[in-house]
């Protein structure tokens, strides 16, 4: 939600709105369902479409993907919409491989962890293919 809060920033007219279009964001994904935020998304394009065109037009275009996890289980929606494992793993192996120490054994722990990440990535690759 961040990076795309940020995104949808960057598509604002002027900088004194784009706190405004962050917050009408962050109102969609606090949705309770995928229905409800569809709704949300239009009244909000239908709001700003006169003071922020471009914001409307980049939300039509790629917000709509961004709620594919309301496809999933409740209680699975924050581990799906949410990065930070995934960038902090990325970090982490950057950080590595920069430090030149190429003999330090991970722990077990980041192999399960890579691998758990891998597979979700897999399911969601496959799910959002069959959409």
């Amino acid at each position: 939600m961040f990076h795309l809060a940020q995104n949808a920033a960057a598509q604002a007219p002027n900088v004194s709105l784009r706190k405004e279009l962050c917050q009408s964001v962050k109102h969609i994904y606090q949705s309770l369902d995928k229905t409800d935020a569809k709704t949300r998304l239009k009244t909000i394009v239908e709001r700003y479409k006169n003071k922020a065109s471009k914001f409307c037009d980049w939300l039509e275009e790629h917000f709509i993907e961004s709620l594919t996890y309301y496809d999933f289980p409740s209680e699975h929606w924050r581990k799906i919409r949410t990065t930070n494992v995934v960038e902090r793993m990325n970090e982490e192996q950057d950080l590595y491989l920069s430090s030149g120490k190429t003999n330090i054994q991970l722990p077990p722990e980041a192999h399960e962890i890579t691998a758990r990440c891998q597979k979700f990535a897999k399911i969601m690759a496959d799910f959002l293919n069959n959409l």
